[in-house]
């Protein structure tokens, strides 16, 4: 019920027509196609939405700007319902997965789309994950301050031994 409200209030605004053209991300300029439906998971339930569509004749290709916005494109999961699939996609099996979204939030989710979404999170995460350099910290040596003092010693030594504070 909530999900049909929600939707009803999105799909009454035509805000996603930006006009009879838009540019396409191969650089050239699409041109509007009319409306399309789509119906998508969200935590309140399934949600039918109608958005622009437009059409790319040089490469043959269409979006809906309104996908973009919604952070729905090419997936039929809300951004919400994803992460939950995600969650439970790492703890259990993804069948197990599915049924516990039934159980937990009552959403239907079948076992292959948990595993489809998990790959594509884990493929999206290890493309923004970053490396860091990495850093080595000492900490609690006997010696660092007589080497400092240019003592002789090695820092860290303390007659040819290593040892470590306890």
């Amino acid at each position: 019920m909530a999900a049909r409200a929600v939707a009803h209030r999105i799909n009454a605004g035509h805000t996603d027509h930006v006009g009879p053209t838009g540019p396409c991300r191969c650089g050239n300029t699409a041109h509007s196609a009319g409306r399309k439906e789509k119906t998508i998971l969200t935590a309140m339930g399934e949600m039918r939405l109608e958005r622009a569509y437009y059409h790319c004749d040089a490469c043959r290709s269409g979006f809906c700007p309104r996908d973009r916005v919604l952070g729905v494109e090419g997936a039929s999961l809300s951004p919400a319902v994803t992460r939950m699939v995600g969650t439970v996609a790492a703890m259990v099996s993804f069948a197990e997965g599915g049924e516990l979204l039934g159980d937990l939030a009552g959403l239907t989710v079948n076992a292959k789309q948990v595993e489809r979404t998990a790959e594509a999170l884990s493929i999206e995460t290890a493309e923004d994950a970053e490396i860091a350099p990495t850093m080595y910290l000492g900490y609690g040596w006997n010696g660092c301050a007589d080497a400092q003092r240019g003592v002789g010693r090695q820092a860290g030594q303390a007659g040819g031994r290593f040892f470590k504070d306890a």
